[in-house]
């Protein structure tokens, strides 16, 4: 692809975007969404048997764990000395492959939820979510890109940030999911598209005169697992909303209240209560941590499990599907996923976290969506 060339995608969020600011979640910040493309690409890269830095340790230049790129290390000015996210995404030096922009704002709804504190021994509120519509992302290329870096590009957005896990922040607290509707442009041609063995040669051989790397990555594609649920209500949703049977602690900014939102989205913003649900699953303090994150003062540890918010699939006001990703490592397997599931499915539970004080009865129907259950692998074999 040459520069300036420009692809386009419509998207509905499935659940509300978040994406920061200074001002707090003011609008949709380009700079959330490259950050999701940019983690999503170093990990690709590294499936694929290759090496990137990663640009988040404060003290990188110090640390064992890696350093990172930029041409004022090479001396040369080398792009090759690059990793290949920092040929794609910049680095010191070197600017970005292309432009991101949204450029039909979706409208702003905020929904905040009220829960106890256990540290602070008190009520506070934790925000939902933000921004709710169809909006539009442009992808706009400044330089020429390798049909490999636009091949991955594409393989991200449309399939791991579109189908599984989302973009911006939040992500892993229920927020993110869309679902593309439209796309103007292509990232790439037919006759481009490369095979994987292709794909991990092209790899090995950007990464031959690398001079950065990162020897410890949080979260390896491979070893990933993505999955679906369809969560039943024994009756309407918003009749279940009416009376405060669930989302009984969520709060609405401006004239819109929750039934509104899920008249208008389809969303049930219960990814709270649903980690709630699982997060007993381990008794272990330091385990618990580990799978689910931490921020205390031994440092802030990324959560291995997103869950997302309920969302409207189909005609049905009783059924909703939410989906889980589970990132697997050394100290969080398969037998734990099982233990985690085990919770997640047992509906009495679940309804004591969505209705603490209702009546049993409140979920007619709860399980994993056949055919919906992915492996990291499957996605770089299938659809990469």
């Amino acid at each position: 692809m040459s520069a300036n060339e420009t692809v386009a995608y419509e998207v509905v969020p499935l659940t509300p975007i978040w994406t920061a600011g200074v001002k707090g979640c003011d609008r949709i910040h380009e700079t959330a969404i490259i950050g999701s493309l940019r983690f999503w690409y170093e990990t690709v890269i590294r499936a694929l048997g290759g090496q990137a830095c990663s640009p988040i340790d404060k003290d990188y230049h110090r640390s064992p764990r890696g350093k990172k790129c930029g041409l004022e290390t090479t001396r040369t000015g080398d792009i090759e000395k690059l990793c290949p996210a920092c040929r794609m995404f910049g680095c010191t030096g070197w600017s970005r492959k292309f432009f991101l922009r949204v450029k039909k704002e979706p409208q702003i709804q905020r929904i905040t939820a009220s829960t106890h504190h256990h540290k602070l021994k008190r009520t506070i509120k934790i925000p939902i979510g933000d921004f709710w519509g169809p909006l539009t992302v442009e992808f706009r290329f400044l330089k020429k890109c390798d049909p490999e870096e636009r091949q991955i590009l594409r393989f991200i957005w449309e399939t791991l940030l579109a189908k599984y896990v989302g973009m911006g922040g939040k992500v892993a607290q229920g927020g993110g999911l869309f679902r593309v509707v439209n796309l103007k442009g292509k990232f790439i041609e037919a006759d481009e598209e490369k095979a994987n063995e292709e794909l991990k040669d092209w790899v090995a051989r950007a990464c031959q005169a690398v001079n950065a790397q990162w020897n410890d990555p949080d979260f390896e594609l491979n070893k990933a697992l993505f999955r679906e649920y369809s969560l039943e209500f024994s009756s309407q949703i918003s009749s279940l909303l009416f009376h405060r049977n669930v989302c009984s602690n969520h709060e609405v900014q401006g004239e819109s209240n929750i039934i509104d939102l899920w008249g208008r989205y389809g969303v049930l913003p219960i990814a709270h209560e649903i980690r709630r649900a699982i997060r007993g699953t381990f008794t272990n303090q330091a385990k618990r941590h580990h799978v689910f994150g931490s921020t205390d003062r031994n440092g802030d540890e990324a959560s291995h499990v997103s869950v997302s918010h309920c969302f409207r699939e189909g005609n049905s006001g009783r059924e909703v599907h939410f989906r889980v990703a589970y990132f697997l490592d050394d100290g969080f397997g398969m037998t734990d996923v099982n233990a985690i599931e085990k919770n997640l499915l047992n509906k009495s539970r679940l309804e004591g976290f969505l209705n603490p004080k209702g009546k049993a009865g409140l979920i007619q129907n709860l399980g994993m969506i056949s055919g919906k259950s992915r492996t990291g692998e499957d996605l770089l074999r299938d659809e990469l």
